[in-house]
């Protein structure tokens, strides 16, 4: 098996779901998520590298880029016994699980997108987006992870994710992250360092479910285009902003994991 952190849960016989999370996050990010749906249901729920349990897994003589991390990610999935998987990524990580849907998906039976875009389509907007992740990466580099944090969590972005209980563990697991494998992570999976995967979305042949909060206008736009152009199904969650699978699990699980 890889060298990647990964906790399962569950039946191993059952259908299994490997979960992957968003920059800064870690597996534990998805126990409310799955925790009533693990009869009947196989959780593979990873550390991505750099992240939580896996922060040794950064490669020291090259870029963490997104194909890195797709690679890592497959060769995750392939060394896993089951025959095929259902693959749930969210934010950065559903970049990643699309990047390895399009490009490694042969044990991939289903992908499931929450608040994940496949990419930058214009190369001012890439280049724009790739000097604001070398500023964040610096400012990671260079002051505490708590005040980098406090900014982070401001953004319009994460409004209405701070009335949520679940919100101050989330923010204790964030504070054990390293700060400078962080700054790694967000330069080198910068959206603008990434392909532009728009032109690609047609060779999804797998269900796709692509979810997006109602709350995050950005992340609904993108959604529902991206649903339109891979075929997929696109699900609108109403009352959840960016991080739909901590502020109305319940949703998630009623319409895809399970009927709790």
């Amino acid at each position: 098996m890889s060298d990647l952190h990964y906790v399962e849960r569950g039946d191993p016989g059952a259908p299994t779901v490997v979960i992957v999370h968003g920059f800064m996050g870690t597996g534990a990010d998805f126990e409310t998520l799955i925790a009533p749906c693990v009869e009947g249901r196989h959780f593979v729920v990873i550390d991505l590298p750099g992240h939580g349990k896996s922060m040794h897994c950064l490669p020291g003589d090259r870029c963490a880029d997104l194909a890195w991390m797709a690679g890592q990610l497959a060769a995750f999935l392939k060394a896993l016994p089951q025959e095929s998987v259902e693959l749930f990524g969210y934010s950065m990580g559903g970049r990643i699980a699309l990047y390895t849907a399009l490009y490694f998906g042969d044990k991939i039976q289903s992908l499931t997108l929450e608040s994940a875009s496949p990419g930058l389509m214009d190369e001012g907007h890439r280049r724009r987006r790739r000097a604001l992740d070398a500023e964040r990466a610096e400012r990671l580099r260079s002051q505490p992870l708590k005040d980098f944090l406090d900014d982070w969590y401001a953004m319009e972005l994460f409004a209405s994710l701070k009335k949520y209980p679940e919100f101050d563990e989330m923010m204790k697991r964030r504070l054990q992250q390293d700060g400078q494998a962080m700054a790694r992570v967000i330069e080198e999976m910068s959206p603008g360092a990434q392909p532009d995967l728009w032109p690609e979305l047609h060779r999804l042949t797998i269900p796709t479910r692509w979810i997006a909060g109602g709350e995050d206008a950005k992340y609904v736009d993108i959604c529902t285009r991206a649903a339109r152009k891979s075929g997929g199904r696109v699900q609108i969650v109403e009352n959840a902003g960016h991080t739909v699978h901590l502020q109305s699990p319940q949703k998630i699980r009623r319409s895809w994991l399970c009927e709790s």
